[in-house]
């Protein structure tokens, strides 16, 4: 397989996995999830590509990892900050029709960036009972 042509490419082909989340005023936003693979035939390293479309530049990105579960849960990880961490959630503008709060995107949050996505939740969740 060739990353290098993987990692220049404009759409994630072959996803394993997508959710759809409301994108206010514009639609929907999409994350795509692909599959994990080595990046050499010695196995000791794997990524995981995602791609977010309908915010940002829309560019496919990857999670790193030893095997490739750490690499998909990696990809799931970026995706999450991506999303907590962009204008559109900060301003109210992502939703998840399957989140526990108006303000779950019922994506996995890592440890180091959990009280931060906390204090993000929460603004919003105040912003939008305003």
């Amino acid at each position: 397989m060739d990353v290098s042509r993987i990692a220049r490419d404009e759409v994630l082909e072959n996803p394993i996995a997508m959710r759809a989340l409301d994108l206010y005023d514009k639609g929907k936003t999409t994350i795509a999830i692909g599959a994990p693979f080595p990046v050499d035939k010695s196995n000791e390293e794997f990524w995981c590509h995602y791609q977010i479309v309908g915010i940002g530049k829309e560019r496919i990105k990857k999670g790193i990892g030893i095997d490739a579960v750490q690499a998909l849960c990696m990809a799931l990880y970026n995706a999450s900050n991506d999303l907590y961490f962009s204008d559109e959630y900060r301003e109210g503008k992502l939703a998840w029709e399957g989140g526990m709060t108006i303000a779950d995107l019922g994506l996995p949050v890592s440890d180091g960036m959990l009280e931060d996505v906390r204090e993000i939740k929460s603004q919003v969740e105040a912003s939008k009972q305003q």
